[in-house]
């Protein structure tokens, strides 16, 4: 009898200790920040992240697609096929996002072609996926505040050239990046 008296009482005590953390929690997810991922992403898929106003317009920092990419902009909105270069994006909510770009294939990663402005909303590249640019061109171009790169560069890439142009708040490592088969790293 005592066992079950004792079990019912651990009973009771888990479930107030998950309903507190619910309430708990709840209120604090907001206040932290969290960022939205509308779908899981793979280690083929490229990944970004973006902090961004209401209204904010943001630029997809790829070029030369050379076949149809789908793109999960982070926000719930339906996920979109595009081959066009600097697909652009308005978010009605301020918050972070994660953009997922799975599928197709293009030849360029840089934040020029659509307005400056559109990129400035960026605050990471997590991952380059499966994709193979030959150009990361003004990649970061104006991208402002403090932001995260991959610790790889994909060896497909042969232009660095002003990569990092006006993106005066980055200090990140690039000690891990291999770039034998970069010819042009112009400044």
């Amino acid at each position: 009898m005592r066992d079950r008296a004792e079990r019912r009482s651990w009973s009771r005590i888990a479930v107030a200790c998950a309903i507190a953390g619910a309430m708990v929690m709840a209120p604090l997810s907001g206040m932290l920040g969290s960022y939205s991922v509308a779908a899981a992403a793979t280690e083929d898929d490229l990944v970004l992240t973006v902090t961004v106003n209401n209204g904010s317009s943001v630029a997809l920092p790829i070029a030369s697609i050379t076949s149809a990419v789908t793109v999960d902009w982070g926000d719930g909105s339906a996920s979109e096929s595009t081959s066009t270069d600097h697909q652009q994006h308005v978010y009605a909510s301020a918050g972070d996002y994660v953009i997922v770009v799975s599928g197709g294939a293009f030849n360029t990663f840089s934040a020029t072609g659509a307005g400056e402005a559109s990129y400035r909303w960026y605050t990471g590249l997590s991952q380059w996926g499966s994709y193979t640019p030959t150009s990361a061109k003004e990649a970061f171009y104006r991208w402002s505040g403090s932001f995260t790169v991959p610790a790889d560069l994909p060896t497909t890439v042969t232009d660095t050239s002003f990569m990092f142009l006006e993106a005066s708040s980055f200090n990140g490592d690039l000690s891990t990046w291999d770039t034998s088969n970069v010819t042009n790293m112009n400044y």
